[in-house]
């Protein structure tokens, strides 16, 4: 369990120093960047301009199939 006081410590890392606070930090962005990329380059093409691609189950997507026939 960390303290208040253990925020402000510092913790080398590759031979750089950061604050616990820095550390905990570093990864948090580091995915987020990462989760940005996706979403910029996950549009699909002009037949659904305002999806996503996504990894369905074969049934969702026979689903979304027939949705889109019936419409």
């Amino acid at each position: 369990t960390l303290t208040k006081a253990d925020f402000l410590k510092m913790i080398t890392i590759r031979e750089v120093t950061y604050t616990v606070i820095q550390v905990i930090k570093r990864p948090i962005y580091h995915y987020s960047y990462y989760i940005g990329q996706i979403v910029y380059f996950s549009p699909t093409s002009n037949r659904h301009p305002n999806t996503y691609m996504t990894y369905l189950s074969p049934a969702t997507a026979a689903l979304i199939m027939y949705l889109d026939q019936a419409s």
